[in-house]
């Protein structure tokens, strides 16, 4: 989020490569958030358990990213960079979050 508004205050948002390299690093962070999750799920959960919470999770995180994108939008309609100040401040909440989750090992 940063690089993108860093980008977008340099004047550089527009060009196709910049913006290829922001979203392959969100892509990235993404997908290791994503993988961070499903292993502690797997850690955490019962074996005869692991599929539903890995159900009730995906379902979960798919309602969240729908939300997120439709009060994205209608942030959007006001500030493109409120919306990234905005995600910005969940992706930090989400941080200060998960720094507090137990480790699987000491449950």
């Amino acid at each position: 989020m940063a690089a993108a508004l860093g980008a977008r205050g340099l004047g550089v948002a527009s060009h196709p490569v910049v913006i290829s390299l922001i979203l392959f690093g969100l892509m990235t962070a993404y997908h290791g958030v994503r993988q961070g999750r499903s292993t502690y799920l797997v850690d955490m959960a019962p074996e005869d358990l692991r599929a539903a919470y890995t159900a009730v999770s995906n379902t979960c995180v798919g309602v969240f990213l729908l939300a997120a994108g439709a009060v994205a939008a209608a942030i959007g309609a006001v500030s493109v960079p409120l919306v990234l100040g905005v995600f910005g401040v969940m992706c930090l909440a989400g941080a200060l979050w998960a720094y507090g989750l137990d480790e699987v090992e000491d449950v």
